[in-house]
């Protein structure tokens, strides 16, 4: 049989001990630019500890000790020592659980801003956010207002929906607006059934159609108005809240087409921001289904359903499970399903769910050799031959997409493309390749800035100059947002928060740099986001919580600029008394109404303008007087040798779990109507009882 990196979507097998490489050239149709290839980087040397070899303490395992052997994971050398359940390190989390989440304020992290700021803003800022979170997280709605409770109670029958003349609307448009995105229905098949005088029948023996009935309406009904940004409100969610009230039925149902389309129907709908307390729940076991049907004999046709199925599920686990830093429920080496042939997701010649698949498995390589904690202990030669294989798979992907508004960094920008259903995609596709790759280059310059070879100074300006750019364009394309409620959370908030906060931290850090007043600029537009979000939802969402960093960073860039009397509105002398910040002339293109200038520079960003403090370490800004720029003589190193008993915000995460806030929580929910089973992930995210205190228990 054919695993996923040999046929489908890399047809060329790897070498054993190197990290197989993802073509991007098509394996069942053609693309109309053909991308790049690339020889795979051998990553089998790459050891975390020399395991010992004598007395009692000798490997238990001996793999990995030459080139040609399979590289060894973090739980190798775990078990390969004898040491006392005391003196083990328990690595909670590697991946956006650990060094990589953005998001996430530790009390250390909130402790070295403060520094670096000279006041308590950030504080504050993050107390508010903190406490809007507790009380969303705990809240409960009112007795008799919540759909969920009465849909899900034992002793309430649930009442299907009955409205034929609106179902048939919602149905068109969930075909006109959803399938050509996530194509995972047959749409004859389906309304042969959900448009027939039968449909009656079918819901009252079928609990699997009734759950995939009424998400498809659901998930049609958004696009009619009917959608809202939080759970238990609106006619979207009342009629997505009998799906389920289903839901634990189908855990129990054995493993059929129905059930598995049923699940994926409810998958898509999770995406949207009123389900983030549940999206992982739903898509991880919709996961298994697809999982567990593949070594089903299906003919013909049920072959093409599962299929369909099976690859939408694919790319949306993947990239849930990257989000949030959890393994996936996929095993890749295991896949053997063919691609189907779907005509509604191609726009114009373009095979929108092939490229989507394409970077899921670029995100399944991430996850696998560069996120989990196995690799957590691997040397710093490891993580950067990775991340540069990586970071090449993502160019030719990039490049294989047509230029025609679709192609990150293309000729035509993708406010151009024609079309609510392609530009949306268009948007989707830009907003991928600029989160990873600022997850990527991030991961690169945590890495270099650890080496003291000067040799590396271009790949350290490389790497902040892709991640500016790639925080430019997320930002510059939130226009392109619809702030409606059946837009994915990825795209509504957390791909825009992680690019607001490198650039606060840029800020923060560097405020001297000559891109700060471009960089107070793009903060601003990425407030005006979020404050948007909050306009649209009627104040559901608090996004003008997350606007107060782009105020509190401009206030102290205004605070230095007075310090150092410096003419507002102009970096002009502070640049050209510092000529190493800026590696080339600065240019000025004037100004006009008052508006401060724009200054830009011929050369990237300084290194640690987008690079988060540690623990005990501060990172040394080159704008201050007597900092020298790296490749001077003073060595540059502003995350040290990193102890990953630590994690990139100061948080111990050996033992006690990280206190902290995560601002992505200010657009969660707690759904205290539901099933406990739903809320797998929580207590790791936000632990409310240690939040709380003591005994103190939620009402």
């Amino acid at each position: 049989m054919t695993s996923v990196n040999e046929g489908f979507l890399s047809p060329k097998p790897s070498p054993p001990g190197e990290i197989p490489v993802v073509s991007t050239s098509p394996a069942v149709r053609s693309q109309p630019t053909q991308p790049i290839r690339h020889q795979p980087l051998s990553l089998s040397h790459a050891r975390v500890i020399p395991l010992p070899t004598t007395g009692e303490n000798r490997s238990l395992l001996e793999i990995g000790t030459n080139a040609t052997s399979i590289p060894t994971l973090l739980v190798d050398d775990v078990l390969s020592q004898t040491q006392s359940p005391q003196d083990q390190v328990f690595i909670r989390g590697n991946g956006f659980l650990g060094a990589y989440n953005l998001t996430f304020f530790s009390d250390a992290r909130l402790a070295s801003l403060s520094s670096r700021l000279g006041n308590d803003s950030v504080n504050e800022v993050v107390g508010r956010i903190s406490n809007v979170v507790r009380s969303r997280l705990s809240k409960r709605p009112e007795s008799g207002q919540n759909p969920i409770q009465s849909a899900v109670s034992r002793n309430y029958s649930v009442e299907l929906f009955t409205d034929r003349v609106a179902a048939k609307k919602y149905i068109q448009l969930y075909f006109e607006r959803v399938h050509p995105l996530l194509p995972f229905l047959e749409r004859a098949s389906f309304e042969s059934i959900a448009l027939s005088d039968n449909l009656d029948e079918v819901l009252t023996n079928s609990k699997p159609w009734v759950c995939l009935y009424h998400a498809v309406l659901a998930l049609g009904s958004q696009y009619d108005g009917e959608g809202s940004f939080e759970p238990c409100t609106g006619k979207s969610w009342k009629i997505f809240a009998i799906s389920l009230a289903y839901f634990p039925e189908l855990l129990l149902h054995n493993d059929s087409l129905p059930t598995l389309e049923a699940m994926t129907a409810m998958s898509a709908f999770s995406l949207s921001v009123s389900c983030l307390a549940i999206e992982h729940v739903i898509i991880s076991e919709a996961g298994r289904r697809a999982r567990n049907l593949a070594g089903a004999n299906f003919t013909s046709r049920s072959a093409q359903r599962y299929s369909r199925c099976f690859w939408v599920l694919y790319a949306i686990e993947k990239m849930s499970s990257f989000q949030i830093g959890r393994s996936s429920v996929f095993v890749d080496g295991d896949i053997s399903c063919p691609l189907p042939r779907v005509s509604e997701a191609t726009f114009g010649g373009f095979d929108y769910l092939l490229s989507f698949l394409r970077y899921a498995r670029i995100i399944s390589r991430a996850l696998t050799f560069l996120f989990c904690v196995g690799v957590a202990n691997k040397p710093t030669s490891y993580h950067l031959e990775t991340t540069e294989q990586l970071k090449k798979e993502l160019e030719d992907w990039r490049l294989s997409l047509p230029d025609n508004g679709f192609r990150p960094g293309g000729t035509i920008r993708p406010e151009t493309v024609q079309g609510p259903v392609e530009r949306q995609a268009a948007t989707f596709i830009h907003y991928l390749y600029a989160h990873m790759n600022l997850i990527i280059n991030r991961d690169t310059l945590l890495h270099l800035v650890k080496s003291s070879d000067q040799a590396y100074s271009k790949e350290r300006q490389a790497a902040a100059s892709d991640i500016h750019k790639s925080c430019r364009l997320i930002v510059e394309l939130t226009t392109l947002i619809e702030v409606e409620p059946h837009t994915n959370i990825w795209i509504l908030a957390t791909i825009p928060l992680a690019a607001l906060f490198v650039l606060f931290d840029s800020v923060v850090h560097n405020p001297r740099q000559p891109e700060t007043y471009s960089n107070l600029a793009l903060l601003d537009m990425a407030a005006g986001h979020f404050s948007r979000l909050e306009y649209r939802s009627n104040g559901t969402l608090p996004g003008s919580l997350i606007s107060e960093f782009s105020h509190v960073a401009r206030t102290y860039v205004n605070g230095i600029q007075s310090r150092d009397s410096v003419p507002a509105g102009s970096l002009r002398s502070s640049a050209k008394d510092n000529t190493l910040l800026s590696g080339g002339p600065l240019q000025d293109k004037g100004s006009t109404n008052g508006v401060s200038p724009e200054i830009t520079r011929t050369q990237p960003p300084a290194v640690q303008d987008l690079v988060m403090t540690t623990s005990g370490e501060q990172l040394r800004t080159v704008a201050e007087a007597g900092t020298e720029f790296p490749g001077s003589s003073e060595s540059f190193e502003p995350f040290g040798n990193m102890d990953y008993t630590i994690d990139a915000f100061g948080g111990n995460i050996s033992g006690e779990p990280s206190l902290g806030t995560n601002v992505l929580d200010l657009f969660n929910n707690f759904l205290p109507d539901l099933d406990p089973m739903l809320y797998h992930g929580m207590p790791g995210n936000f632990d409310l009882n240690m939040q709380l205190g003591g005994n103190d228990q939620l009402p």
